[in-house]
């Protein structure tokens, strides 16, 4: 993703690069996925909402058609867990050169173990249950 993210390219991403990253994700898995992003302006442009409507009908959250906190983060994994997980890692990083922080953090996100990621999901259901 580009340092700056437009409407236009985060389109592209949506188009090309995520179908990509759900190539391991299994057929059912996918068919019932619900895609969730916040409310920041480029992720709900007329374009973004028309390529989502096509690749997850009904079946997405950030002013679409599912109704609910698309910035709660005790439903988001990236909130309550991701994010924080790599600012630890890369705190030390602060003051670096950009792109010497941009090389941390991609070698943080590389460590995240698929049981790293077990875990941090495996609690989904019960926070969704609790904001119910």
């Amino acid at each position: 993703m580009p340092p700056r993210l437009s409407a236009q390219a985060y389109g592209e991403f949506l188009e090309n690069d995520l179908l990509v990253l759900l190539e391991d994700v299994p057929l059912h898995n996918r068919q019932t996925l619900i895609y969730q992003h916040d409310g920041a302006p480029i992720h709900f442009s007329r374009r973004t909402r028309q390529i989502l409507d096509a690749r997850f009908p009904e079946r997405w959250i950030g002013r679409g058609p599912i109704t609910g906190s698309a910035k709660s983060p005790d439903l988001n994994v990236l909130d309550y867990f991701v994010w924080g997980h790599i600012k630890d890692l890369i705190e030390h990083r602060r003051n670096g050169l950009e792109h010497e922080v941009r090389d941390e953090i991609m070698a943080a996100f590389n460590i995240i173990t698929p049981n790293i990621v077990h875990r941090a999901t495996r609690q989904i259901v019960r926070r969704v249950e609790l904001c119910s």
